[in-house]
């Protein structure tokens, strides 16, 4: 495994951004809530959400165990790691904004919310500029913090919260009775949340945080395997497909024709893919590859996930710009388009729009900005 780089995590990730971006196209081209199995997958893509915060999980403890940095350190790289683009875009999404309320008066569409955006103008641009929008509950002010102008970066925040903790969360791994503490916490944090304010889509630090100890988890684990160069005598992953089938029979559901919904409470979804991508990576890094893993390796590894992997953040953030860019600018000659319609027009022109935009963000904003942090605050590897 190699000490900077774990391949396949790049690839989910470009898996994920994809699948987000399938998801936002669904909703912007107003499909209904409940959709036949296979679109219903696409369509949940907060799923895709709890898979990163399980990957920033993994992640962290992997960065946090191989650098020995001070605090303001490591925090300056994370600093720089997100925020160049990201504030880029929120500043963009203001215009943006902008048209799209005008694409939903067109299409009938409700306007009130782009309105509080702008009537709180100011204080969006304060909570933004912190990256704290995603801590503001649902009844205080400003109302729709979490979500405006860029609604993408509720995720920054959220990431961003975790980093100004996770020192303090990692010194839970100095040993295995502390590690199951933690673990014990995180159980209690779950239990409790539901007396905290709540937080459109959980954007608060609490409201996923058993996703980032099933990360944490993951890493000891493949830590453990190294150290001791453990062999796995049989392959994982064919095992990992038929035991989510066997425990979470909802998976029919996803292969049939009938409407279904799947609710953000639904947590086997999320849960049994990375138990699938984790038991490939186990496979494919300390055991024997059988036809599923296989199969499942070289897909994540192709030179397509890979690219996307690499431009996955830019991506992640920027697509839901274009395509209420471009629901507007079409909007404005064919406004009475089916939904199929409009689903086809907004993965056909936005697709493209937001790939070249993500890599010209990835390649002139994305990577300047985080070798920036690594001139002021000392160059480590990462993952």
């Amino acid at each position: 495994m190699n000490g900077k780089r774990i391949t396949e995590i790049d690839g989910l990730r470009g898996f994920l951004a994809l699948w987000v971006f399938v998801c936002h196209s669904i909703l912007y081209a107003n499909y209904p809530t409940k959709l036949p199995g296979p679109l219903e997958f696409w369509r949940a893509a907060w799923h895709a959400v709890d898979l990163f915060v399980i990957i920033t999980g993994f992640s962290m403890w992997f960065l946090l165990d191989h650098t020995k940095e001070r605090y303001l350190t490591y925090l300056g790289k994370r600093f720089f790691r997100l925020y160049p683009v990201y504030i880029v875009l929120f500043l963009i999404g203001i215009p943006v904004a902008l048209l799209e309320f005008k694409g939903n008066e067109l299409l009938g569409q409700p306007v009130a919310n782009l309105q509080s955006w702008f009537s709180n103008l100011w204080k969006h641009i304060g909570l933004h500029a912190v990256m704290l929008h995603g801590v503001v509950p649902k009844t205080a002010a400003p109302p729709e913090a979490t979500f405006a102008f860029l609604p993408p970066a509720w995720f920054v925040s959220y990431v961003w919260q975790f980093y100004l903790v996770a020192p303090l969360l990692f010194l839970f791994n100095r040993s295995h009775g502390r590690f199951i503490f933690y673990g014990l916490l995180c159980a209690a944090t779950v239990w409790f949340r539901n007396n905290l304010p709540q937080v459109p889509v959980g954007a608060f630090l609490p409201f996923h945080i058993e996703y980032l100890f099933y990360g944490a988890l993951s890493y000891k684990i493949v830590k453990a395997c190294s150290e001791r160069e453990i062999k796995i005598p049989v392959p994982l992953t064919a095992g990992a497909v038929v035991l989510s089938l066997l425990l979470f029979p909802q998976y029919k559901q996803l292969f049939l024709p009938t409407t279904i919904f799947l609710a953000k409470s639904d947590w086997w979804l999320p849960v049994s893919l990375w138990l699938i991508f984790f038991s490939m990576l186990l496979d494919v890094h300390f055991g024997k590859l059988d036809i599923v893993s296989n199969a499942l390796s070289r897909w994540i590894n192709s030179k397509p996930m890979q690219f996307f992997g690499r431009i996955s953040y830019s991506f992640y953030l920027v697509h839901a710009l274009v395509i209420v860019s471009v629901r507007t600018l079409v909007a404005m000659k064919y406004p009475e388009l089916s939904k199929a319609g409009w689903l086809a027009v907004l993965v056909v022109l936005s697709f493209p729009a937001s790939l070249g935009l993500s890599v010209v963000l990835h390649r002139w904003v994305e990577i300047p900005g985080a070798k920036l942090g690594k001139r002021m605050m000392g160059s480590t590897g990462s993952l």
